[in-house]
């Protein structure tokens, strides 16, 4: 257990721990560790702090606390070791046997070459039976920049390493930078990636994620056995730090106030309270007090839905997405201090809808779900023509008004977004043969 939280259970009375100890650092970990009033104390003094502690019973414990020794050098090495992370990774970079490594979404699939260039692609059999490719380059290098970069001067001394906060742990990586890719449509620019290599070692260079972290720059996270060989990279587990507190004479060899909190405890979790009232024998003020209350639901969102005052944003990643019915979907990106931007995906259009549906011989009304065909949107730079977006609504039983959404891109600049909630049961029952809303009543 963490040492405030375990100690401040129990603590009255402390002589002179907050002098001794370390900046909080919610990544420190520590267990207690409770002896009798005859056990030894000396082991490893010279690397712990004595302190005295008191509860509120006037129970006395000596207890022993390590020094926390900072690691020194955690974030740097030895440059003159010869393991450096250029020299490592030269296999890889600038190996004989083309080294690539794939990463498959639900539309793209990513092509990582090292030391070579990124692609983001997408293949599917056109009419005549050929195959249709679709891709963006998303960075390259040059042979003499991979040349530059792997016979980077070794010279003696520390050398600083970078880190990165992966699965809540301080993850040392070398980053490789990949530019000159095919240009944003957005901002005019070549794409750009960043490749980060971790320390994995029983991985064989695969890519753990794919993400665009800024408008048409990415960042790819590989796993790599190469960069183990320099202790520097290897991600070091956080330790537990062990505290030994003795019981003074007269004293219990554990705290009777944690006794009692852990029994408790133990009946939260594993003892189920029985009411011995039966239903029966309860009085009616009894029985409405023992009456489930159900949620009250706003009665205005089905309205302000339908109305298109009611939207719906999802997304997490650098792009997030907007649906608002009967309106639009669009997506967009928000940063500090700059303009919004915005692309927009479909806008909605009855007559539109009914041609798309008519023309796709697709069924726009299902038991459980209508489809509705969001059109004229920006246009794709690939395809040459307006970008466009299904919307399957969707009902999800239930009793409350919880809303959800989500949206993929199934064709190069053609998407679908889903939005699943209770509300739309009722309205997915009364819709018309077209899946339309327009004669319910709000």
């Amino acid at each position: 257990m963490q040492l405030l939280s375990a100690l401040s259970l129990f603590l009255c009375v402390v002589e002179n721990v907050f002098a001794i100890l370390p900046e909080f650092n919610d990544q420190l970990f520590h267990d207690i560790h409770w002896h009798d009033p005859g056990a030894t104390r000396g082991e490893g003094h010279e690397l712990k702090e004595k302190i005295y502690l008191t509860t509120k019973e006037n129970e006395r414990y000596q207890c022993l606390i390590p020094r926390l020794v900072a690691d020194g050098d955690k974030r740097e090495y030895d440059a003159s070791d010869g393991a450096n992370p250029e020299v490592l990774l030269s296999d890889v970079l600038q190996g004989e046997t083309k080294k690539c490594s794939y990463r498959l979404e639900p539309f793209w699939t990513y092509e990582l070459c090292h030391g070579s260039k990124v692609t983001q692609y997408h293949e599917e059999k056109d009419a005549e039976d050929g195959v249709k490719r679709t891709e963006f380059i998303l960075g390259q290098m040059t042979k003499k920049e991979v040349k530059d970069l792997l016979s980077t001067p070794q010279s003696e001394g520390k050398r600083a390493v970078e880190f990165r906060k992966l699965d809540n742990k301080e993850t040392p990586y070398y980053s490789v930078v990949m530019d000159g890719g095919t240009e944003c449509e957005l901002n005019q620019k070549p794409r750009k990636t960043t490749v980060l290599y971790v320390c994995h070692p029983t991985s064989s260079n695969e890519i753990m994620s794919v993400k665009e972290v800024t408008t048409c720059e990415y960042e790819i996270i590989v796993l790599t056995p190469t960069l183990c060989s320099n202790p520097a990279y290897i991600v070091k587990e956080s330790p537990t730090h062990g505290i030994h507190c003795h019981a003074l004479e007269g004293t219990p060899r554990y705290p009777q106030i944690l006794e009692d909190h852990e029994k408790e405890e133990i009946k939260r979790k594993f003892i189920i309270n029985i009411v011995p009232e039966s239903p029966e024998k309860l009085t009616p003020k009894q029985q409405d007090e023992k009456t489930m209350i159900k949620p009250s639901n706003d009665v205005s969102i089905n309205t302000k839905f339908l109305k298109g005052e009611y939207c719906l944003i999802g997304g997490s990643g650098w792009w997030q997405y907007e649906f608002c019915h009967g309106r639009h979907v669009l997506q967009f990106h928000e940063e500090h201090g700059k303009p919004k931007t915005i692309i927009k995906l479909g806008f909605w259009n009855r007559e539109k809808h009914l041609r798309h549906m008519a023309s796709k011989k697709l069924k726009p009304k299902g038991k459980k779900h209508v489809v509705h065909f969001y059109s004229g949107g920006d246009t794709c730079d690939l395809t040459g023509k307006p970008r466009e977006a299904l919307v399957k609504l969707i009902c999800k039983e239930g009793t409350g008004q919880q809303l959800s959404i989500y949206m993929t891109e199934d064709e190069v600049c053609k998407y679908t977004v889903g939005v699943e909630s209770p509300i739309l049961c009722p309205l997915i029952a009364k819709s018309d043969a077209n899946g339309l809303f327009d004669d319910i009543e709000s």
